[in-house]
């Protein structure tokens, strides 16, 4: 199954705090990485993303998962070059942080 999901619904169109990259990782990422679920992360809508909200909404799930599982499970779409920069920046780190952990 897969999971679309309107980042824009749950965040409007500024992912700026760390606050709503969680609430968009414990309502939507988790639950669906946890059942093993496909997620598409759609930013086609958002105007603005700051590494924080990445950090909380995407990082985090390297805590939880393999590097493996999520490059498997979790693709974004309509994120700009630039935000494309960052979140490979913040996976990076992530990797690096809790590559202990899992």
């Amino acid at each position: 199954m897969k999971c679309n999901i309107d980042v824009r619904w749950y965040c409007d169109d500024m992912c700026t705090t760390s606050k709503l990259g969680d609430y968009l990782y414990n309502v939507c990422i988790n639950p669906a990485l946890s059942r093993e679920e496909d997620i598409v992360l759609n930013f086609s809508r958002v105007s603005f993303v700051t590494s924080c909200f990445l950090q909380a909404a995407v990082g985090q799930a390297y805590s939880k998962y393999k590097p493996e599982f999520i490059k498997e499970h979790l693709s974004i779409t309509g994120m700009s070059q630039e935000d494309m920069v960052t979140l490979k920046r913040v996976v990076d780190g992530a990797k690096l942080q809790f590559k202990e952990r899992v």
